[in-house]
């Protein structure tokens, strides 16, 4: 199967969901997402502050890059500001993940993916979460990405 790219939106309900998954070209180069930052910037601006997990996003204006280990098992944010005990949390950030081994399942509030190696997640200050139900821990590359709004 080909690497995938999934894109998260929020609903007129605000809730996470799935807004596209597309197929990725296997050979050449692939525009895996373009920032317009109107778009992201309206979605920001409707997290609420008391549902973000400020431990783990960048400061205004900021992006950050992150490459993250998470073990097998069930996703678990207990004892870590803003990350629910599902291990679900949001930023006021544009992430753009690149899962590079293992296995992981994205839960969204509507969806659920499953990802393989070479997946790339667009995540658009939605609330999420990461399951890993593999053997082994799984290795994402996040680019997580500020605005100032």
């Amino acid at each position: 199967m080909a690497d995938k790219r999934v894109v998260t939106g929020i609903d007129d309900e605000g809730k996470s969901y799935v807004l596209a998954i597309d197929e990725l070209p296997t050979d050449g180069m692939a525009v895996l997402w373009t920032y317009e930052p109107s778009s992201i910037d309206d979605l920001i601006a409707q997290v609420s502050e008391d549902e973000v997990a400020t431990s783990v996003e960048p400061t205004p204006g900021v992006t950050t890059w992150v490459r993250a280990e998470l073990p097998p098992g069930p996703p678990s944010g207990a004892g870590t500001p803003g990350i629910d005990e599902n291990g679900f949390h949001t930023t006021r950030t544009l992430d753009v993940i690149n899962l590079l081994s293992g296995r992981l399942t994205l839960l969204l509030d509507r969806d659920e993916v499953d990802l393989s190696p070479g997946d790339v997640v667009v995540q658009q200050a939605t609330r999420h979460a990461w399951r890993n139900d593999g053997p082994e821990p799984a290795v994402i590359i996040v680019a997580m990405h500020r605005p100032t709004v």
